[in-house]
């Protein structure tokens, strides 16, 4: 069982939210136990989150001092932007967690723009650990064939998309400063 464990942890790192589905299948085939699957994809998704931020922190700060980038963002622009994003760390963590397409680029922000690294580590494992037994879970409730009809008649996406941008909308309006 350990195998195959180690591989659902490291198919996360290739695509978190299909894995996470695809465990949850096997979940509701009865293949897998449903802590063991979680967990293996929380295990995952937590490692991924934290190559995101050390790759923004190792090698991304650097690149904003290469000229043609020097020139739109100025130091003080910088330490805006990381005070923004040290005051809302928990938010925006949680905001790209749950929004397709946010992840790689908040977490590598967070890291290039080095952010603290216990807090946004426990900001990464809070956000992991919500959302990873609500998709792994929520699909082995659903079970394979009720997974199968959202996904058939495009639903799923949709859903997705909704949600992402009301709270994306909901998040904006509210929290965004202007940064000058």
């Amino acid at each position: 069982m350990i195998p195959e464990l180690f591989l659902i942890a490291l198919a996360t790192l290739v695509s978190e939210d299909l894995t996470c589905i695809g465990t949850g299948v096997l979940i509701a085939r009865g293949e897998i136990s449903s802590v063991e699957g979680t967990l293996a994809c929380l295990v995952g998704i937590f490692v991924g989150d934290l190559l995101l931020y050390a790759t923004g922190r190792l090698a991304g700060y650097s690149a904003l001092r290469w000229a043609p980038l020097a020139r739109f963002l100025s130091r003080h622009k910088l330490e805006q932007a990381t005070d923004w994003f040290v005051e809302r760390g928990l938010a925006v963590v949680f905001l790209s967690r749950f929004t397709p397409g946010l992840r790689l680029p908040a977490y590598v922000a967070a890291g290039i723009l080095q952010t603290r690294f216990w807090a946004f580590t426990g900001y990464f494992l809070i956000a992991a650990s919500v959302w990873t037994p609500l998709l792994v879970g929520g699909t082995a409730l659903l079970g394979e064939q009720a997974l199968r009809a959202f996904v058939n008649r495009g639903l799923l996406p949709s859903i997705a998309v909704f949600l992402a941008a009301t709270l994306l909308l909901r998040f904006a309006k509210s929290q965004l400063p202007k940064l000058r």
